[in-house]
């Protein structure tokens, strides 16, 4: 099934540009906002 197919597609591209910005923005923080520090 194409559409099924596609519908995959959709969502792990969607996934992913939920995921990415929210991993980005951790990392920065804890690299401008140290722990240890």
């Amino acid at each position: 099934m194409p559409s099924l197919d596609l519908f995959l597609t959709l969502n792990t591209l969607i996934f992913l540009l939920r995921v990415l910005p929210i991993e980005l923005s951790y990392q920065t923080s804890t690299a401008s906002y140290p722990v240890d520090a």
